[in-house]
C-alpha cells in the first residue's frame, strides 16, 4: 500500500490522527472549556436573589413605580388566570419594567436590540434541531431549552447548548427539514408579542404582551403545529406525499432520517434527496436566517444611533447583579448587559468552533484570504477582523446569523455537487438498462 492510501486509510480510522485534525480537535476542546466557564460564571451572576425584595415591593404596589414617584398602569397580576403561573410571569415581569416602560432609556435601548438580536439565535437552535442525524437530546427541543432559559437565564443556556454541540460526535451533513411553518411560528410567537411589549401606544396592553412573550417557547411551538397540520401535504423526495404534519420544533426527533441524506458521499444514492427537495430547503434556509439577520442589523443601526455610537455605555456590564444593587431599574440594567454578553459571547465562540473544526478540506476562506502556510492563517485573521468589523457595524446576531449562514452555503454547495453526480449516475444507469447494457 503506498503512502497517499495508507494516510487515508488512517484518517479514516484515526481522524486525530492528522495534524489538521488535531489541530481541530485541540480548538474544539479549548472552546468546550471556555464555554464552561463562561456557564459558571453565568450561573454566579445571572442570580434575581438579591433583586426580589425591590420586585416584591412594586408588585405589592398594584402599580408601575416610576423613580419619580409617578403611578399611573396598573399591574397586570391575573393574565392567564391559573394562581402559580400568574404568580411567576407577574414577578418576571417586573425586571423588563424598566425597558418596557422607559424610565431607564438605557436598558430600553439594550432590550430593544438585545431581544431583536435573540430572533438570530431563536432560528438557528430550531434549524439545528430539524437537522437530522444523531444529536444528543439537549439539542432537540428549542422550545425546551428556551423555556428553561426565560426561567434561569438565556445566558446559563446558551453557554451549555455551545458546549454540548462542540462536544458531541460528528454527523453527517444534511440541511434542516420540514422548515416551511418555522418563521411563521417565529413571528407569531416570538417578534409579534416582542415589539408590541416594547411599543404597543396603550402602556397597560405592553404587560398583557409581556405575559405572552415569557412563554414564547410555548407559543412557537403552538403556532408551528397548528401552520403544519394545516398546510397542504408536502412532496418527499421520492415523490410520494407525506401523510402527516411537519413535526413541532418542540417534538421533532433526531430519527427523522428516513428522507435525508446521511453522508454527501455520491455513492449513499439510497439517502440523498432529489436536486428539487435540495433547492428548495436550501432557499427556504436563506430565507428563514435573512429575515431575522435584516431585523437585528436594522436594529442595531437604531441602536447606534440612538446612542450616538456609545454602544458600551448600554451593553458593557459595570456591575455585578450577584452582589445586589440599589433598585430594581440598576439590577435590571446590570442583569440584562451580562445575560447579553453570555449570550453572544457564548453563541461567537460556537461559531467560531465549528469553523475552525471544519476547516480542512472546506474552502470557508473567500477567494482574497485563501493561501498556504503563512498567509492562510493571515487569512484566518482577516476573517475574524471581518466578523469584528460586522459585529460593531451590524450587530452581534446579525454576525453569527450571517457566519452560520456562510457555512450552510458551503455544506450545500458540497452536497449539492454529490445530488447532481448521484442524478446523472441514475440517467446514465437507466439509459444503459434502456439499452440492454
Amino acid at each position: 500500500m503506498d503512502t497517499a492510501n495508507m494516510k487515508q486509510l488512517t484518517h479514516r480510522l484515526l481522524p486525530g490522527s492528522l495534524p489538521g485534525a488535531r489541530k481541530s480537535e485541540l480548538t474544539r476542546y479549548l472552546a468546550a472549556l471556555a464555554l464552561i466557564a463562561l456557564c459558571i460564571l453565568a450561573s454566579h451572576l445571572l442570580t434575581i436573589g438579591p433583586a426580589l425584595p425591590f420586585a416584591r415591593v412594586q408588585l405589592d404596589s398594584r402599580n408601575v413605580v416610576w423613580n419619580d414617584g409617578w403611578r399611573g398602569v396598573p399591574i397586570l397580576q391575573n393574565f392567564y388566570n391559573v394562581g402559580w403561573l400568574d404568580d411567576i410571569v407577574s414577578m418576571a415581569n417586573m425586571f423588563f419594567m424598566p425597558a418596557v416602560y422607559g424610565y431607564d432609556s438605557s436598558s430600553r435601548t439594550q432590550a430593544i436590540s438585545f431581544l431583536t438580536d435573540g430572533g438570530v439565535v431563536l432560528v438557528i437552535w430550531w434549524l439545528e434541531s430539524l437537522r437530522p442525524g444523531s444529536k444528543p437530546l439537549y439539542l432537540q427541543y428549542p422550545a425546551l431549552l428556551t423555556l428553561v432559559g426565560q426561567i434561569i437565564g438565556l445566558g446559563v443556556v446558551a453557554p451549555l447548548y455551545a458546549f454540548v454541540s462542540l462536544t458531541s460526535p460528528p454527523t453527517p451533513f444534511s440541511l434542516p427539514t420540514a422548515t416551511t411553518p418555522l418563521l411563521p411560528a417565529i413571528i407569531l410567537g416570538y417578534y409579534i408579542p416582542t415589539f408590541l411589549a416594547l411599543f404597543s401606544p396603550d402602556l397597560s396592553d405592553r404587560q398583557a404582551f409581556l405575559s405572552i412573550w415569557q412563554l414564547f417557547p410555548l407559543f412557537v411551538s403552538l403556532a408551528y403545529y397548528t401552520i403544519a397540520s394545516l398546510s397542504p401535504k408536502q412532496n418527499h423526495s421520492d415523490g410520494t406525499l407525506s401523510s402527516r404534519p411537519a413535526p413541532s420544533p418542540a417534538t421533532s426527533s433526531a430519527s427523522d432520517t428516513d428522507s435525508e441524506p446521511e453522508s454527501p458521499d455520491p455513492q449513499a444514492t439510497a439517502s440523498t434527496p432529489t436536486l428539487a427537495r435540495l433547492n428548495r430547503e436550501s432557499l427556504l434556509m436563506r430565507i428563514y436566517i435573512c429575515v431575522p439577520v435584516l431585523l437585528g442589523a436594522l436594529t442595531w443601526l437604531f441602536t447606534l444611533w440612538m446612542t450616538r455610537g456609545n454602544i458600551a455605555e448600554i451593553f458593557i456590564p459595570t456591575a455585578s447583579p450577584s452582589k445586589g444593587l440599589p433598585s430594581l431599574t440598576a439590577f435590571s440594567a446590570q442583569f440584562l448587559r451580562w445575560d447579553w454578553t453570555f449570550v453572544f459571547g457564548s453563541m461567537a465562540v460556537w461559531v467560531g468552533a465549528l469553523y475552525v473544526k471544519e476547516a480542512p478540506g472546506r474552502q470557508y476562506l473567500p477567494g482574497v484570504l485563501k493561501g498556504k502556510g503563512r498567509s492562510s492563517a493571515l487569512g484566518w485573521l482577516g476573517l475574524l477582523g471581518l466578523g469584528v468589523i460586522s459585529a460593531v457595524l451590524l450587530g452581534p446576531g446579525a454576525t453569527i446569523g450571517i457566519a452560520w449562514w456562510w457555512r450552510e452555503e458551503i455544506r450545500a454547495e458540497e452536497l449539492e455537487k454529490a445530488v447532481l453526480k448521484n442524478e446523472v449516475q441514475k440517467k446514465v444507469d437507466a439509459l444503459l438498462r434502456a439499452n440492454g447494457a
